[in-house]
């Protein structure tokens, strides 16, 4: 996915993205991938995750998961963006280890609205 400013348009910089299921951060199956995901300048506001396979009792259960991204940063209004995956699993070995891509569609951050005093 891709997190642009929603005033300029331009892609975000320096803030991080976190993907949640239940509440939670989900774990990564590889420690080279982050969670949360820091946006810099160098990835042009594009964010990807790798997750750690939820278990399945047996090859070709389905199962849907209620997932969230999430950006908390002191200078923007926080930002929630709620999906679900219909996923079916698969019994492979290691070296089988298959990857799905999901995209999602851009998202905006906005920065806060310094508060007056009257």
């Amino acid at each position: 996915g891709r997190i642009l400013s929603g005033v300029t348009f331009e892609a975000a910089d320096d803030l991080e993205v976190e993907l949640r299921y239940q509440d939670k951060p989900i774990a990564m199956r590889d420690a080279r991938w982050q969670n949360p995901f820091p946006i810099s300048a160098w990835v042009g506001g594009t964010y990807s995750f790798l997750p750690y396979p939820f278990p399945a009792d047996y090859d070709g259960q389905h199962g849907r998961f209620e997932l969230a991204l999430a950006v908390d940063d002191p200078r923007f209004e926080s930002l929630r963006y709620y999906f679900s995956l219909h996923l079916v699993a698969r019994n492979y070995e290691a070296h089988e280890f298959r990857l799905e891509e999901y995209s999602l569609p851009d998202l905006f951050v906005l920065p806060r609205e310094a508060k007056q005093d009257t």
